[in-house]
């Protein structure tokens, strides 16, 4: 321990330098906590809710951070895709690893998702119809290009494209209907319908 000594004053650079250390190593812990991939990059106000939800504020590709959240295990790797997570590969190893996450959100979250290629677009593993170049993934299962608007892959029948909007929950609108599960609610009106 180094002391100097000031009239009055006294500083003692070692217990600066152990504080320091171990604060460095809470931060380093904390951070293995977190799954790997690119989005640590571009996010902020990072934290776990529960044992396997983890949420964050993501950069979008206009520049604004927005909430995003995401049920995770041991091994996930994730890249921040317009600002919000997508599971890019997992090297979870179930022998290795003791079972603490909930399996029914992490399968309903990262299962049965859209993916391409340099030619198709594919949901769940199948391919479908929808244009590559335009194809825009909106969440919850809801895709649409240049021309229209599909749910799980199948195309919606006379829903708007352009102004179409997710509200969460398997719900979306656009300027005449609402939708459920891709299909019309009837008699819901769009402006005044709201999801709680």
């Amino acid at each position: 321990m180094i002391g100097i000594k000031i009239p009055g004053l006294k500083v003692n650079l070692g217990n600066t330098r152990k504080r320091r250390r171990r604060s460095s190593r809470r931060h380093s812990k904390k951070r293995n906590r977190f799954p790997d991939g690119n989005w640590i990059e571009t996010a902020k106000n990072i934290k776990i809710v529960k044992r396997n939800l983890l949420q964050a504020k993501l950069k979008n590709r206009r520049g604004f951070y927005s909430l995003a959240s995401t049920y995770f295990r041991k091994g996930d790797i994730f890249e921040n895709i317009d600002g919000t997570f997508v599971l890019v590969s997992s090297k979870y190893d179930s022998v290795k690893s003791r079972n603490t996450f909930n399996s029914k959100y992490y399968t309903r979250y990262h299962h049965r998702k859209y993916s391409k290629d340099a030619f198709n677009v594919y949901f769940d593993g199948k391919q479908t119809s929808i244009n590559v170049l335009s194809f825009e993934d909106l969440g919850h299962g809801y895709a649409r290009d240049a021309f229209a608007v599909y749910y799980k892959g199948k195309k919606i029948e006379g829903a708007f494209h352009l102004k179409f909007q997710v509200l969460g929950r398997d719900y979306a609108k656009d300027p005449f209907n609402v939708y459920k599960r891709g299909k019309k609610i009837p008699n819901a009106n769009p402006n005044t319908f709201t999801i709680f």
